[in-house]
């Protein structure tokens, strides 16, 4: 139990006028002697206690309210006499021994005879408690997440930002994001701005790539996403933002664009080229063959360096293919679809490719491979459905 604040009261003290006033209160109601034993109560605390009045008077508060014993009382007595009421965060104590978190406000008032009597109005905060909870939970949530978080006024002025905002701007402790605006934190393009607040102002959620610049200059890229930030009643009450770091993928994927530019480029002048099958993947291969008019043959290897498959080219026609134990077109489609981890192409002359009957296009192999992919995502959706 903890005290929570002590107020002064007012000259005059209130006279309880009967058990029809305590029961026409909302809250829970008891009266206590000075002795610290229950003299009345009203439905309100027999609901509260689970406990019919016959039960409650007479018994000491203790019993019904944890910690409230005879040294708090006096202590509460003391303030009291000074014309003052108190109240008390404490643990009410039910019948069925279970317990209630409660605000229990403590003032002192006079009977008609003259008698005094201590009147302690006992609030439920439970649900108080659980909301209290929730928002450290939300709060803690947000503090420690590694994307970044900014809440801001329907303007787009910032009134909160978390550690991961600053670390991700590399903001030092002189460094104030709170009461700036947002977009002062971002190099947008005018498009991407515009659908920004476009988005936003129709009520719906954004998500695009933004690139960011620290106050030492340094860029960087994240992926943005902004929504309304809403209260419980659903009326908007400002904007939230959230950013992850994209910098090191951006930079991974411009890597492998430069490294697949330069595969692609020498084996337009190279007679054999190989290379990882992350940076070029089959279908490109399959085209650069077909656009060069290249004959030879395209081995996919798997991790080990051993063979998965090949695919045999007649002046950039696809002649020839085995994938296991299939050949032909079906071969084909399993190696575009099942892949590999490297590639190797050796330049022979078309003559040396067999003769298999298979001349095929590659637009047209691309495009049935791409089917049956369509196909088989559409029948593992149904059978999630269907589960």
């Amino acid at each position: 139990m903890s005290e929570e604040n002590t107020a002064p009261r007012g000259p005059g003290r209130p006279v309880v006028a009967g058990q029809e006033l305590l029961n026409g209160l909302y809250e829970a109601v008891l009266l206590l002697n000075v002795d610290g034993q229950i003299t009345e109560a009203n439905r309100r605390a027999e609901q509260f206690l689970q406990a019919e009045l016959p039960d409650l008077l007479g018994k000491p508060i203790s019993q019904f309210v944890a910690g409230l014993d005879i040294a708090l009382l006096e202590q509460v007595l003391n303030n009291l006499a000074d014309g003052r009421f108190t109240v008390l965060n404490a643990f009410c104590l039910r019948r069925d021994h279970t317990h209630f978190p409660a605000e229990v406000a403590i003032s002192r008032v006079t009977l008609t005879g003259g008698e005094g009597r201590l009147v302690l109005a006992v609030r439920n905060i439970e649900q108080r408690k659980r909301t209290e909870a929730a928002l450290r939970t939300f709060q803690q949530a947000v503090e420690n997440a590694a994307e970044a978080v900014a809440l801001t006024d329907a303007k787009g002025a910032i009134e909160y930002v978390n550690p991961a905002f600053r670390a991700l701007w590399q903001l030092g402790p002189e460094d104030e994001a709170v009461g700036r605006m947002l977009p002062e934190f971002w190099e947008a393009d005018e498009e991407s701005a515009a659908a920004l607040w476009q988005a936003l102002g129709a009520g719906d959620s954004w998500t695009g790539a933004l690139q960011l610049r620290t106050p030492a200059g340094r860029v960087r890229h994240a992926q943005a996403t902004a929504a309304i930030n809403r209260n419980e009643q659903g009326e908007a009450t400002g904007l939230i933002f959230s950013f992850s770091d994209v910098t090191a993928l951006r930079q991974a994927l411009d890597t492998i664009k430069r490294e697949a530019n330069a595969v692609i480029a020498r084996a337009r002048q190279a007679s054999d080229f190989s290379g990882p099958l992350n940076i070029v993947s089959i279908p490109d291969l399959l085209q650069l063959i077909d656009g060069t008019g290249k004959s030879g043959w395209l081995r996919i290897l798997d991790a080990a360096d051993a063979p998965v498959g090949e695919i045999g080219f007649r002046e950039g026609r696809i002649a020839a293919a085995r994938h296991g134990d299939t050949t032909g077109e079906e071969a084909v489609l399993n190696l575009v679809r099942e892949g590999g981890v490297q590639f190797a192409f050796e330049q022979q002359p078309a003559a040396d490719i067999p003769d298999t009957g298979l001349s095929l296009n590659t637009v047209g192999i691309l495009l049935e491979a791409a089917r049956l992919q369509d196909e088989a995502t559409a029948e593992a959706s149904q059978g999630e459905e269907r589960i």
